[in-house]
This record gives C-alpha cells, sequence and structure tokens, in this order.
C-alpha cells in the first residue's frame, strides 16, 4: 500500500507539471538549423531540444543514452560499437513527406549517423568544430581533401549498429557525441531541400523530445513538445517560445515577473533576484575582464609599449578596485578532457609590478617608434568609467607628459562587435568563454586582439594535435602565458553569470559542454 501512495501522488505531482508552456530569451534569430553548422547559441539551443544524438548529457553533466542503446569499447580503446534503439523516428511535417514521398522509410538508423559524421569533417560544410571530430579515423586527411570521405572510421555495420574507429584513444570521445554536429543527418532528406538545410522549418528535420513549429523572424522561436519521439525521456512541457531579447535588464525584469521561465544574467543584472529564495540559479564561471590591446593599431603592435602599459597597469592598484582578481585568462569554468582547467594548470609567470621596469620598457618603445608623445585611446562600458579613469591617472604617473591617453566609453552591447571590427586601441573588455572548452576559449581570444603571430598559431595547431591530456594542459598554459607575457591581453577582474529560473520553475539546466539550456524535464508548480 505505500508503495502505491508514493506511485500514485509521484504521478500526480508529474501530470500537474506536465504540457506547460515555457518562456526563454534568446540574443538573435537562430543562423540556421543545420546542427553540422550552427554555431551560434541561439541555433544551439533549438537544436539540443529538437534533435537527438547517440548520447545526451543530463543535469548533473553524466553522459546518458539517446538514440544508442548500448555500446562496446575494444581492449585498445580505438572501436567503439554502439546499438541504436529501432524506434527513433523523424517528426514529419506535412511539407516534409510531400518533399520526400510515400516510399520514405522514416526510422532514424546507423546511415544517418554515417552521412551526419562525414558532412561535419567536410571542408565545404565549415563546421564550426570540425578540427574536434580529427580524433575519428582518417578525418584531418578527408578535412585536408587528402582521402575521400568514404574512408572515414564511421561504418554502418547493419542497420541498427554503427561502428567508429578513432586515430587515438579519448577519453572525452562520447561526451563529443553528444555535440550538435554528431546529431543524425537524413541522406534523402538533406539532398531533397537543395542546399536549403536547416534554412527554416520546412527544410529542417527534427527527431528530438521536441519540434520546431514556428519561427517569426526577429521576435520568436515556437518548438512543440514531439508525440512521436519514442525515446527513454519525453518532454514534459508542451512548448517553448523563445523570444529574441540582448537586452539583460528587460530580460532580468521579465524573469522577476514570470514572464521568463529562465534566463542567463550579467552579475549586474543578476543581482536583485539572487537575492531572494524563491528564484534557483546556478553561478557560470565564464568571464574574465581584463585589457585588449590591439596590435593593428598604430603604436600597439610595439611589443615594448604594450608590456610598459601592462606592467604600469600591475604596479597601479587598479586590482583592488574590483571585487573578484582574475588569476588568469582562461576562465574557471574551462576544461581539458572532462578536468578543470584552472585546478591543475601550472602557475602563470607573472609580468613585472615594478614602476621602474614600466618606465624602461616604455623609452625603449618611444625610441623604437621614433616619437616622444604616444597618444592612445582607452575604451570602456560606461560602468568601468571610474575604474578605467584611476589606471589612466597611474600610467600618466609613470609616464608623465609623453603619454596623452583619452577615456572613450563603449555601450556594453556593442563591446564585442568594436573588439570584432578593430575600432580602438586599448579597451578593458570581457572574455567569455561560450562553453567549457579551453582550446575553443584561446582560439576566440585571436580575433579580438587582431593578434597575427606564427608563435601563437603555432601553439594552437600543436593543441590541435596533441594526444594526451598532459600536453594539452601543458600548451594551454603556453598560450595564456604567451598572451599575458607579451602584453596582449592583461586579465585584471573575473565575473560569473548567472543562470536563473523564474519563481516555481525547476529542472530546466544548461549542458555541462556548452552551457545551453535543456527544457526536456522543465517543471513549474502553479500557473499554466
Amino acid at each position: 500500500m505505500a508503495t502505491f501512495m508514493i506511485t500514485f501522488f509521484s504521478a500526480c505531482k508529474q501530470r500537474t507539471n506536465a504540457n506547460k508552456a515555457f518562456a526563454y530569451p534568446i540574443s538573435q534569430d537562430p543562423e540556421c538549423l543545420d546542427p553540422q553548422i550552427a554555431s551560434t547559441d541561439a541555433a544551439l539551443t533549438i537544436i539540443n531540444n529538437c534533435m537527438e544524438g547517440l548520447f545526451r548529457l543530463d543535469s548533473d553533466g553524466n553522459i546518458i543514452n539517446g538514440i544508442a542503446e548500448s555500446y562496446s569499447v575494444s581492449e585498445d580503446k580505438l572501436t567503439y560499437t554502439f546499438k541504436l534503439r529501432q524506434n527513433a523516428q523523424w517528426y514529419l511535417f506535412d511539407s516534409s513527406k510531400e518533399l520526400l514521398g510515400d516510399s520514405f522509410v522514416n526510422n532514424i538508423d546507423a546511415d544517418d549517423f554515417v552521412y551526419a559524421l562525414r558532412r561535419t569533417v567536410l571542408k565545404q560544410t565549415n563546421c564550426p568544430t570540425h578540427e574536434s571530430f580529427f580524433v575519428i579515423k582518417n578525418a584531418k586527411a578527408i578535412f585536408n581533401e587528402q582521402a575521400d570521405e568514404t574512408t572515414l572510421g564511421v561504418v554502418a555495420v547493419d542497420k541498427y549498429t554503427l561502428q567508429i574507429t578513432l586515430e587515438y584513444p579519448d577519453s572525452s570521445f562520447l561526451e563529443l557525441l553528444t555535440t550538435a554536429p554528431a546529431m543524425p543527418c537524413n541522406e534523402e532528406f538533406f539532398l531533397a531541400t537543395k542546399g536549403k538545410y536547416g534554412l527554416n522549418i520546412d527544410n529542417f528535420l527534427c527527431n528530438g523530445q521536441f519540434y520546431t513549429s514556428k519561427w517569426n523572424e526577429d521576435a520568436s522561436f515556437l518548438i512543440k513538445k514531439n508525440p512521436e519521439y519514442n525515446g527513454e525521456f519525453s518532454a514534459i512541457p508542451s512548448s517553448v517560445n523563445f523570444y529574441i531579447n540582448s537586452n539583460t535588464d528587460d530580460i532580468a525584469e521579465n524573469i522577476k515577473n514570470s514572464d521568463y521561465d529562465a534566463g542567463i544574467l550579467t552579475s549586474t543584472s543578476a543581482q536583485a533576484l539572487i537575492k531572494h529564495e524563491k528564484f534557483k540559479y546556478k553561478q557560470l564561471e565564464n568571464t574574465v575582464w581584463g585589457l585588449c590591446f590591439n596590435t593593428d593599431s598604430q603604436y600597439l603592435s610595439n611589443t615594448n609599449l604594450r608590456l610598459a602599459l601592462a606592467v604600469a597597469t600591475f604596479a597601479s592598484d587598479i586590482k583592488s578596485s574590483f571585487p573578484n582578481t582574475a588569476t588568469g585568462i582562461i576562465p574557471d569554468m574551462c576544461k581539458v578532457e572532462l578536468q578543470n582547467y584552472r585546478e591543475n594548470a601550472l602557475p602563470l609567470a607573472a609580468l613585472s609590478d615594478n614602476a621602474a621596469k614600466a618606465q624602461e620598457y616604455w623609452s625603449k618603445a618611444t625610441d623604437e617608434l621614433g616619437t616622444k608623445t604616444i597618444t592612445l585611446t582607452l575604451s570602456c562600458p560606461s560602468e568601468y568609467e571610474t575604474n578605467m579613469r584611476t589606471l589612466l591617472q597611474s600610467w600618466q604617473k609613470y609616464f608623465g607628459l609623453s603619454i596623452s591617453a583619452k577615456i572613450k566609453l563603449v555601450e556594453s552591447s556593442k563591446v564585442t562587435s568594436t573588439l570584432r571590427n578593430g575600432s580602438f586601441d586599448i579597451m578593458f573588455a570581457p572574455m567569455t568563454a561560450e562553453n567549457s572548452d579551453t582550446v575553443n576559449f584561446l582560439k576566440s581570444v585571436e580575433p579580438s586582439i587582431h593578434l597575427s603571430s606564427n608563435e601563437f598559431e603555432n601553439i594552437l595547431t600543436q593543441l590541435k594535435n596533441a594526444k594526451s591530456s598532459a600536453d594539452k594542459f601543458s600548451l594551454c598554459n603556453q598560450a595564456e602565458n604567451f598572451l599575458i607575457q607579451n602584453a596582449l591581453f592583461i586579465p585584471l577582474a573575473f565575473e560569473n553569470t548567472y543562470f536563473i529560473q523564474a519563481e516555481n520553475v525547476s529542472d530546466i539546466y544548461l549542458y555541462s559542454i556548452n552551457s545551453i539550456p535543456c527544457f526536456i524535464q522543465a517543471k513549474r508548480e502553479g500557473r499554466k
């Protein structure tokens, strides 16, 4: 009787949470829905909730079955054999059925994964994370057009058995298979779209717990519970409406009023909410603020000038003006093969904090540049104006009349675009990790400071080819040290962002590998 009552009330609670509509903000329209191409958070949010690969991640970051029912690994850790569940299906619109015809077999099978992974490593696909898949046998040679795509180490043994052979053992390979580029792609449908795959709802096939229902460009994107999903965990919500909104202040207010069920906020925008117990939240240690030196600018291509400013910065008391001092460039959330980078990395080599050393570098720089006065602009968001004016005063104290510097305020929403287009000398800006991949983060720093360095490129190339965890940690450490020792990015403070759920909302969680929200198990007590 006790068992019956527990089961009965558990089922009743599940029903009270089921079939509710949820709302969530995204910063922009998805650029496309093609899993092998998509790169923005908006696109990946739609894809991760509407598509399913061999595996998925649960709320604790554990790898759980998706379409894979079971798998085995060879003794040398190079060959993985996956058994697929035979009831996985594509969700078909009437337009999809018309495109494919009556003879189309709707089951997802091993060939769909073979085709998807071949697309992922083809150069013409332009998959943003293709290098991660070079672990698969012949993938790199195929990308470099030195081998045919049919030689990829991915084979359909039979209709529901998939075999993948690696170039070398990789402990994070199964986690890689949870990412968007490893999700299935039906060749017949892809070819039938004639180059429009993923560009709109009619030219996209879903197989996950939700399906894409309505795309109002520049306004919203609606997904609904997939009634044809046959996997272990079907969706609890009836739908999720993604509203396009890049203003974090608006997002905070909408979460407070329960107009949004969750959202990711900056530390400043989140403060009013995290003080109240009714809002569940998770800290994301993903952002480091620092000085970006534009190596394309008139003076800052000179290494001694950058070093002079960097050492003078450390000689000042600027770090004490921030509540959280950065210990390095790479954010604390980043990992190397599932291990936290910051906890396992070697200590960084510190730059001098000696004012006399700063003046020595400055003297060398002015001689090399053939000028007695250096004119610079220090750009920053308005909320950091006081901090940056304090820093400017320190520079003027150390370098006297030989520096002519001013502050330029930049709207917070335009900091990233300003970095990218290079219209700055020095920018106090955030470097944010879009996911937990340390290597991807290091690659993202390069265009922000307009860096063109053979030495740094060589480190990144070695990282792509590194096989052992020890080598990867060492090379990431080298890359971080290179950026600091050459005064390209000077970390000053770290900032957490916050994933916050509205009142009475639970079980919306972020995928640990890319911080993309998952709504499959989302629940809300009370209102519909």
